[in-house]
């Protein structure tokens, strides 16, 4: 019995593999995730049959199966043949399966009489699908809002080309303000995404992490509902140093002309909230002279803004040379606290008047003069009310009086002396008018002095009248006639005057007689020359002397009264420094100009340029010092902190009195200037192939100058330049070599989506 039943038991479990029964599956293609839906496997027998036509699905069974995967039906080919169609749900899976297989229940088979007869096994291939992104250019603040992003699908294809709504895309940890404003499929896996940044959003730390997902909705292999992110970015912050610059819709921002002046107000790196609504009470002048307000204020842009001023005519006689504007930080965007401007001078205008008589005033002849008074800086307030009670004679000689007195326009008003003829001997120096103040618009405080002007007394003996033909002042001395008018005194008849009869007394250093001609035996006349050598201060005792061997009765030579020479203060600039530092891109840079002394005037600048940027704005420091300045403009000069910068045409006026030009270098060992932002022009792999932990990774990086150095931001595979792992080595002519070694936790990435984010900087 023992030996019977073992030898039925060995029978039993050797069948198989004596008989050789075996089952083999194939496919008409590889299997792969993405195509099992549409797949059948060919069942082919060995040594064995199926029991019947009818086969039943049941009695087949996957193994090794990804979810989703069954048999949607099994056909009979041939006694030894079937056919077996997969249906697939389409349910992820990413990793390889390698061990495939069916087993065929015995019931349907005639050979196997228990058990299952197992098939070979086969693969199927997963697909990982994934998406990366790269820009087109570094992620920067400053310049998201023209960035895009090329994708590109891994194992995944897009449904459809063309427009796709924005709603199947997501960004993640982007920035405030960061949308999405287009995306375009260009083919199956590939597609570009326009990003928007609008103005006015600020983010201050750099985000390592950004991302995209991607709906499944518009994917052939993700399944609906789900999603598939991408690689991560880095979008490096920039740390704005708000400014607003000042400017003013005229040269120069005189007292007079405040009332009607217009003040621009231009931001950099900041923007108004809403530039249509801006509001009076958010922004306040500074350091303004007193009666000046704000009356309106426009929004032109985002970044600009109008402010029309309005002034009371509150008279001051001394600049204000920082004149600002406060912007609350209710108005601003991206500040935390309040912006104050850069500055403006507010120049004073000095009023002052000027006395000219109809002929020079000599005692014999002062009855019926008549004196122009001309206005400076100032004007009547009702000239047709001004009358002689608004004026008041000073230093007169006894007897002189105010005989009428009326306006004949704004800013003149002509005196009619009378004078009764009582004698005086010695000539007035100092006869000046004074002004009433309460007739005139500007002067609040004081009454106004003209300037004085000289009466010459006759007394007992011979006099000298000196005239000129015109004001004697320094840009028109040269040709101008003096005329000399004998009282109680004559020119000797046989004696042929000519310039060796007289001499100039007190003239200014390049002064001379060119010619004498007699006019009668009481009057001569001289030609004046001059050679335009410079004098800065007035003459105000200018005479002529008169030999007394051509006088008729004169023992002694004879004296004329004296006359004023007016100089003309011309700008002499003996320095122009600007800070020894360095200057970079919308730096606004101070101008220190120092002059020779502007004796108490205001000059204002003309034209200018340092290192090729215009000088705008002059502020009087004192007598000797004025500021001016120049912003540094991308894409302007650059200089080294080594290089000479040249300095051109800088020239001041002195009202309508040109200046030197001034055009010396500025000799400096700090002061490097940089107006252009470093261009990475390239960057390419040097390194091929795969690459694991210790591997290193060269890149070539292109530039367009050597010298940079890279910011801290900068990274390769979100592994910062700081690294150790990390090194840049400077080739020269702009080319540098990146060696990145690999180390344990970095990134794994795909073929062709190393990231890296590289930005140079030469400051």
């Amino acid at each position: 019995m023992k030996r019977c039943l073992l030898i039925s038991i060995v029978g039993l479990f050797s069948l198989s593999a004596v008989m050789g029964q075996s089952a083999t599956i194939t496919a008409p293609f590889p299997l792969n995730e993405a195509d099992l839906d549409f797949q059948s496997l060919t069942i082919d027998l060995t040594d064995e049959t199926w029991t019947d036509g009818s086969l039943d699905r049941g009695n087949f069974r996957l193994i090794n199966a990804p979810d989703g995967l069954t048999i949607h039906a099994v056909v009979l080919i041939s006694q030894t043949r079937a056919m077996v169609d997969l249906a697939f749900d389409g349910t992820d899976f990413d990793t390889d399966i390698s061990n495939f297989s069916l087993t065929i229940d015995d019931s349907e088979l005639t050979q196997t009489s228990s058990g299952v007869l197992s098939t070979n096994s086969l693969t199927i291939d997963a697909y990982d699908e994934s998406v990366s992104i790269s820009p087109d250019a570094p992620l920067q603040e400053q310049t998201l809002d023209a960035r895009s992003l090329d994708i590109t699908l891994t194992d995944e294809e897009f449904t459809s080309t063309g427009s796709i709504p924005i709603g199947y895309f997501d960004l993640n940890h982007e920035p405030g303000g960061l949308v999405i404003e287009s995306v375009t499929v260009s083919d199956a896996t590939h597609a570009v995404m326009e990003l928007a940044f609008p103005a006015g959003n600020d983010f201050d730390s750099p985000i390592t992490d950004f991302s995209i997902d991607v709906s499944g909705d518009i994917l052939k292999n993700t399944s609906p509902g789900d999603e598939i992110r991408s690689n991560n970015l880095t979008i490096t912050a920039y740390d704005e140093t708000p400014q607003a610059l000042l400017s003013v819709d005229s040269t120069v921002l005189e007292e007079r002309w405040l009332d009607v002046r217009t003040l621009t107000i231009d931001l950099v790196e900041e923007s108004f909230r809403d530039y249509t609504r801006l509001r009076d009470r958010n922004f306040e002048l500074v350091d303004e002279p007193p009666g000046l307000d704000i009356e309106s204020i426009t929004g032109i842009s985002p970044t600009s803004a109008d402010i029309l001023l309005m002034f009371n005519q509150r008279d001051f006689d001394t600049d204000y040379p920082d004149l600002r504007v406060k912007i609350k930080k209710d108005e601003l965007a991206q500040s935390n606290n309040d912006l104050v401007s850069s500055t403006l001078t507010a120049v004073a205008n000095i009023e002052s008047a000027t006395l000219e008589p109809d002929q020079p005033l000599r005692e014999d002849i002062l009855d019926g003069r008549v004196l122009t008074v001309t206005l400076v800086n100032e004007e009547f307030d009702n000239p047709g009310s001004v009358n002689r009670r608004d004026f008041t004679l000073i230093n007169e000689p006894s007897g002189l009086f105010i005989l009428s007195a009326a306006a004949i326009s704004p800013t003149q008003a002509e005196i009619i002396l009378y004078f009764t003829g009582r004698n005086f001997n010695s000539d007035i120096y100092d006869f000046t008018v004074r002004i009433n103040k309460d007739e005139l618009r500007y002067t609040t405080e004081d009454d106004l002095y003209t300037d004085p002007i000289t009466i010459q007394a006759i007394g007992d003996g011979p006099v000298a009248s000196l005239s000129a033909d015109s004001v004697l002042t320094e840009r028109r001395l040269d040709a101008r006639e003096l005329t000399i008018d004998l009282i109680q005194e004559e020119f000797e008849g046989a004696v042929s005057l000519d310039e060796s009869h007289f001499s100039l007394v007190n003239e200014p250093e390049g002064l001379a007689i060119e010619s004498v001609y007699g006019i009668s035996t009481v009057s001569a006349r001289i030609l004046l020359r001059f050679d335009h050598t410079d004098f800065d201060n007035d003459i105000p005792d200018f005479h002529v002397l008169i030999d007394h061997t051509v006088l008729v009765q004169s023992t002694q030579d004879l004296v004329t009264n004296s006359l004023n020479i007016e100089a003309s203060l011309e700008p002499v600039i003996t320095h122009v420094s600007i800070p020894d530092e360095t200057m970079k891109i919308n730096d606004h840079v101070t101008v220190s100009i120092t002059v020779e002394s502007d004796l108490g005037n205001t000059f204002t600048l003309h034209s200018g340029e340092i290192g090729g940027y215009s000088l705008t704005g002059l502020s009087r420091v004192n007598e000797t010092s004025y500021i001016s300045g120049f912003t540094v403009t991308e894409g302007g000069n650059d200089y080294a902190a080594h290089e000479n910068i040249p300095v051109t045409g800088v020239q001041l006026y002195s009202g309508l009195i040109p200046g030197e030009l001034y055009n010396q270098s500025i000799i400096q060992g700090n002061d490097l200037l940089d107006a252009n932002s470093p261009v990475i022009q390239l960057v390419t792999a040097i390194s091929s192939g795969p690459m694991d932990i210790g591997s290193v990774i060269m890149l070539r990086i292109n530039a367009d100058q050597p010298g940079y150095t890279f910011t801290p931001t900068s990274h390769v595979n979100n592994v910062p330049l700081s690294s150790s792992s990390i090194q840049i080595i400077g080739l020269g002519s702009g080319d540098y070599d990146l060696r990145y070694t690999v180390e344990a936790g970095d990134n794994d990435v795909s073929e062709g989506n190393l990231e890296l984010e590289i930005v140079a900087r030469d400051i």
